[in-house]
């Protein structure tokens, strides 16, 4: 298959659910660690994994500082303003997309040893997610792509934990992950209900090509107290470097 080198950001959001003292730039992409935002660490990263091509989405309050973030990691990236949700955001490039590209979230720093496995298993798979250990990662998504395991065999399955009985200790899916324009043309026809993680899962379903890569940095963050696990993921990194 051929390489991806796209990669999507949505970085759009406001960050409503976020207190104003943490997230008073209203941007969960420019809330700092060690005085750069986290876009920072999120496009350098994945620059140094091997992603040469860059779409951006922002907001009327990040446009700029954003935009000084790409002149000054001098990558090739185009911006687009826009006020939709998360699922929307890969349409909004779809102009300029491969047929298989990758997306994440501006806010979530993904390590390039983490994409470089994910990129790996795109040479092999159509589509490749990020799985999250529940006990590690909660999260107040309950719609969730549940994996198991059994040898080097994976099966999914969808749930609902508003009404589905689902094990505390349980593993989901999530972003970053490698995804095609097909499966955006489904989000599109579904007007954006579900993320591409849900038809990510349609496509194995079909008998589609599928893998997962367990995590090793923390689920995207919502609200305060789930940031202070991306906090410290940062100073692990750090401390490690």
């Amino acid at each position: 298959m051929c390489k991806v080198r796209q990669l999507v950001i949505a970085a759009g959001g406001v960050g409503s659910r976020m207190s104003p003292e943490l997230n008073p730039l209203r941007s969960k992409a420019l809330m700092t660690f060690r005085g750069e935002p986290l876009i920072h660490y999120v496009i350098s990263w994945a620059k140094e994994a091997g992603f040469d091509q860059f779409f951006v989405s922002v907001n009327e309050h990040n446009l700029g500082a954003i935009a000084r973030v790409v002149d000054r990691l001098r990558i090739n990236a185009e911006l687009r303003q826009t006020a939709h949700c998360f699922a929307a955001v890969p349409s909004l490039f779809k102009d300029l997309l491969d047929d298989r590209f990758a997306v994440t979230c501006g806010h979530c720093p993904v390590p390039s040893s983490h994409w470089i496995r994910l990129l790996k298993a795109a040479q092999v798979h159509e589509c490749v997610n990020t799985a999250y250990s529940n006990p590690a990662n909660p999260t107040t998504n309950l719609r969730r792509i549940l994996l198991k395991r059994r040898g080097l065999q994976e099966y999914y399955s969808s749930a609902d934990l508003a009404f589905d009985v689902v094990p505390d200790d349980h593993t989901y899916t999530r972003n970053p992950y490698v995804v095609t324009k097909t499966i955006i043309d489904e989000v599109e026809r579904d007007s954006f209900r579900r993320t591409a993680g849900y038809f990510i899962y349609e496509h194995w379903r079909r008998g589609g090509s599928m893998s997962s890569i367990p995590a090793c940095m923390p689920v995207e963050f919502d609200h305060d107290s789930e940031w202070e696990r991306t906090l410290r993921f940062l100073s692990e990194q750090r401390a490690a470097a």
